[in-house]
């Protein structure tokens, strides 16, 4: 059928067309994607250590939150001592606020208030 081999012809143009978009675009989610992983890893290791320090629970809901130098936990600021030992995290991250309830958590990098 000549209609057919023709629209299938006319298809096979498109994506080649789209093709080096297409690569692009992935290209950019997969630094996306590591970004974030490493993000992420960054944040647990954060809870894992305050929890293991014994400022938090991670079991139940608390809140973080790291602004103008100042690391609260549970609205609570923590001592220059806590601070300094986890400033190599700290100073990745100039801001943000991790929050976590019974059924839910969240991570707020770009707007804190």
């Amino acid at each position: 059928d000549m209609k057919f081999d023709l629209k299938m012809k006319e298809v096979q143009e498109e994506l080649n067309k789209m093709g080096p978009d297409l690569r692009k675009t992935m290209e950019e989610a997969k630094v996306s994607i590591e970004k974030a992983k490493a993000e992420l890893k960054l944040y647990k290791e954060l809870v894992d250590g305050l929890d293991k320090d014994g400022l938090l629970n991670k079991k139940e809901p608390y809140t973080i939150r790291h602004k103008n130098g100042k690391l609260l936990i549970n609205d609570k600021e923590v001592s220059a001592e806590t601070y300094k030992k986890y400033k190599n995290i700290l100073d990745k991250k100039k801001e943000f606020l991790l929050e976590k309830t019974a059924d839910n958590f969240n991570i707020d990098d770009d707007n804190i208030d």
